[in-house]
């Protein structure tokens, strides 16, 4: 399932497919694993049957990934105290 159709970071879960169809079934793939896991999403956070995407700084659109949005910066201290 990753790296075939689907990428995690942490709490971030990209799916990705070249049809509707397809993506559906990935979608009920992905939501029964997590269900099986005990695991919840968060309506609000989700953005479902999207063209492109923003994902660890980067543009994804079909099959090409555009140069990061910004640049990434190590975290402070204060970041790495609200990570942990």
């Amino acid at each position: 399932m990753i790296w075939t159709w689907s990428l995690v970071y942490l709490h971030d879960i990209i799916v990705f497919s070249h049809s509707v169809e397809r993506h559906l079934e990935r979608l009920r793939k992905l939501f029964d694993r997590l269900r099986d896991a005990c695991l919840k999403l968060k309506p609000s956070n989700c953005c479902l049957k999207q063209k492109r995407v923003s994902f660890l700084g980067y543009r994804v659109c079909q099959s090409i990934i555009n140069g990061a949005d910004q640049s990434l910066s190590p975290p402070d201290r204060l970041q790495l105290r609200r990570l942990l």
